[in-house]
C-alpha cells in the first residue's frame, strides 16, 4: 500500500495526535519487519551456529561465564580468531537458559531483534529530516529489504543486528541530549556513550560509527560552527575514549589488534600478497554489495564473484567507472550539505573496514551489508518522498505504486529465502549450485549428503571442491576415505598423499595412509 494511503486509513481520533502517528507507525514498522522471517522460527542451527552455541562449553555451562570476557569469540573451534564480541556472547548464554538447544528461541530473539532496529530506524530518521514521511518509507525499505535476510535468519548473523541495535540507541540518545542548545542533558550523554560501548563489544565494526555520526551531522549541523561547538565536541571525546577503550581491552584479551596472526591475511587471494591488481578486487566488493541492495535476487551465503588477477577486462572496468562516478557523486553533493551526499557516503564509508583494502577473511558476505544498507534506504525514501511532494498527481500515483510494488517484492523474497535456512543440507545445496566455483558450499554440502548416506552425491562435491580449490588437504582425505569404500586403494592413497602434500600436520589423512599400506602391504585388498 502506498505510503499517502497508509496516512489516509488512519482513524480520525488516532491521527489527529502526533503521538498517535507515532505508535501507529512503530506498530506497522515493527510488524511489518517480523512477519516475513516467522516461518523461519522452524530453521536450525546453521554452520557457525552449532559452535556458538549448543557445543560451546562457557553457553552450556561447562565453563566459567567469566571466559566471555576474557576469551576471544571463536576460541572453541577454528583456532584463535580476530573477534572479540562479549556482549553476543553473553546472549547466547543467557538464552541458553531459557531455550537450552531448541533453535526456535535464538531465532525469534534476531527477529525481534530486527524488528527494534527498523522501529529505531524510523525514529532517528524522524529526527534527523524532520519528515516523518521519510523516517516512513525508509524504515519499512530498512525492515523487508531481503539482503537482510542473512544478518536475521542467521543465527550469528546477530552481530549485526545488535551492532546496529546500539549504534541506533547511541544516535538516537545523542540528538536528546542535545535537544537543549545551552546544555547537554547528562542522562543521555551517559545513554549514550553506554550504548555505543554496547555496540563495540557487538561488533568490530562500531569502530568506524563516529565517521558516520559526523556524517549525519553535516545535515543536522548545517554549518562547521554548529557542528564542533562544545556539546558535538563533549560526545566527540567521549566516543573515541571509548574506542580506545576498546582497543586496550581487546589488546589485552586476543594479544592483537588487527589480522589474522595464525593464518593468511587473504585467504581467498592467492596471488602476491602486495600485488596492486587485488586493489580491483576492491571495487568489485563494492560493486557486488551495491548490486546487492539494488536487485536482491540472486542471494547466497556463498558469493559467486571472484577476485581480480588484472585490469584488463570489460566488465571490471564498468565497475570501476560506476563507483568512481557515484562516489564522485557524493562528495559533490555532500559540498551542499546534500541528505542524498550524505546516505551515498555513508554507503562507502560504512563498507570501508570490510572490503578487504585492509586484510578481512571473507571476500563478501551478504550479512556485512547490514549496516550499509542504512544509506541505501535513506537514500530511495528521499527520492520517493521528493516525488510524492512536488511532482503532478499522475506522477505522485505513480511513485507511490513503484514503492507499494518494491515493499511487496522485498517482503516475498524475504520469505522465500527463510526455506533456504532449513538445515544445512538445503543451506549448502543452496549455496553450493548458485556460487559452483566455490570450495566451502561443496566441501560442507559433501558432508551433509555423506551424512544422508549418499556417497556418490558426497563424491561428486568434493571432486568440485577440489576443483575449485586443489591444495585443501581436508578435501583431499575425504576422498581418499570415499575411494577406499569404493575399494580404489590406490586412489585412496594418493588422495591422501596430496592432502599430506599440502598439510604435512594433518593427522588424519597420515593414519588413513599408515592404515592403507599396512593393507597393500598385506595383500589385503
Amino acid at each position: 500500500m502506498a505510503v499517502k494511503r497508509i496516512f489516509e486509513l488512519i482513524p480520525k481520533n488516532i491521527a489527529h495526535t502526533q503521538r498517535g502517528y507515532g505508535i501507529l507507525l512503530v506498530g506497522l514498522i515493527f510488524i511489518s519487519a517480523i512477519l516475513p522471517y516467522l516461518p523461519g522460527l522452524n530453521n536450525g542451527f546453521i554452520y557457525d551456529d552449532k559452535f556458538l552455541i549448543p557445543r560451546n562449553p562457557v553457553v552450556r555451562g561447562e565453563r566459567a561465564v567469566k571466559e566471555i570476557f576474557t576469551r576471544d569469540f571463536n576460541r572453541y573451534f577454528g583456532g584463535k580468531s580476530a573477534y572479540y564480541r562479549p556482549v553476543v556472547d553473553l546472549s547466547y548464554w543467557l538464552e541458553f537458559r531459557l531455550w537450552r538447544e531448541n533453535p526456535a528461541g535464538y531465532h525469534l530473539t534476531n527477529m525481534i531483534v530486527h524488528s527494534i532496529v527498523s522501529v529505531l530506524l524510523f525514529l532517528v530518521v524522524r529526527r534527523w529530516a524532520k519528515e516523518q514521511k521519510i523516517a516512513l518509507i525508509s524504515g519499512l525499505i530498512f525492515a523487508l529489504h531481503p539482503a537482510h535476510t542473512q544478518s536475521v535468519c542467521w543465527i550469528s548473523g546477530r552481530t549485526d543486528l545488535f551492532c546496529m541495535l546500539f549504534l541506533l540507541c547511541a544516535y538516537y540518545f545523542y540528538t536528546r541530549a542535545r535537544e537543549k542548545e545551552e546544555k547537554l542533558e547528562l542522562k543521555w550523554l551517559i545513554l549514550s556513550l553506554l550504548s555505543f560501548a554496547l555496540a563495540l563489544f557487538s561488533k568490530e565494526i562500531a569502530v568506524i560509527s563516529p565517521v558516520l555520526f559526523f556524517l549525519l551531522e553535516l545535515k543536522r549541523g548545517k554549518n562547521l560552527k554548529g557542528i564542533f561547538s562544545q556539546q558535538s565536541l563533549a560526545f566527540y571525546s567521549g566516543w573515541v575514549f571509548l574506542i580506545l577503550i576498546y582497543f586496550l581491552i581487546r589488546l589485552q584479551v586476543l594479544g592483537f589488534l588487527f589480522g589474522y596472526p595464525e593464518r593468511a591475511f587473504y585467504e581467498w587471494y592467492y596471488q602476491n600478497q602486495l600485488d596492486v591488481s587485488r586493489i580491483a578486487t576492491v571495487f568489485k566488493v563494492y560493486f557486488y554489495y551495491l548490486q546487492t541492495l539494488f536487485f536482491p535476487i540472486h542471494l547466497c551465503f556463498e558469493s559467486r564473484m571472484l577476485v581480480s588477477n588484472s585490469w584488463l577486462s570489460a566488465s571490471l572496468i564498468a565497475r570501476i567507472c560506476a563507483i568512481l562516478f557515484l562516489l564522485g557523486a557524493g562528495l559533490v553533493s555532500l559540498k551542499r550539505f546534500s541528505e542524498f551526499g550524505i546516505c551515498i557516503l555513508w554507503f562507502f564509508i560504512s563498507l570501508l573496514p570490510v572490503v578487504n583494502i585492509l586484510p578481512y577473511r571473507e571476500l563478501i558476505m551478504e550479512h556485512l551489508v547490514y549496516l550499509p544498507s542504512i544509506g541505501f534506504c535513506l537514500a530511495l525514501a528521499l527520492i520517493f518522498n521528493q516525488v510524492m511532494e512536488n511532482a503532478h498527481r499522475r506522477k505522485k500515483l505513480l511513485a507511490q505504486a513503484m514503492l507499494s510494488l518494491i515493499l511487496l517484492g522485498y517482503g516475498a523474497l524475504t520469505i522465500s529465502r527463510q526455506g533456504v535456512w532449513k538445515d544445512e543440507l538445503v543451506f549448502w545445496r543452496d549455496a553450493a549450485f548458485k556460487a559452483p566455483l566455490k570450495r566451502r558450499p561443496w566441501y560442507n554440502y559433501g558432508i551433509r549428503v555423506k551424512e544422508k548416506g549418499d556417497v556418490r552425491a558426497a563424491f561428486r562435491a568434493w571432486k568440485l571442491a577440489v576443483k575449485a580449490e586443489p591444495d585443501d588437504s581436508d578435501v583431499h582425505n575425504n576422498l581418499g576415505a570415499i575411494y577406499y569404500e569404493m575399494g580404489d586403494i590406490d586412489s585412496a592413497i594418493f588422495e591422501f598423499e596430496e592432502a599430506l602434500r599440502f598439510n604435512p600436520n594433518h593427522q588424519r589423512a597420515r593414519l588413513n595412509l599408515e592404515k592403507l599400506i599396512r593393507l597393500r602391504n598385506r595383500g589385503i585388498p
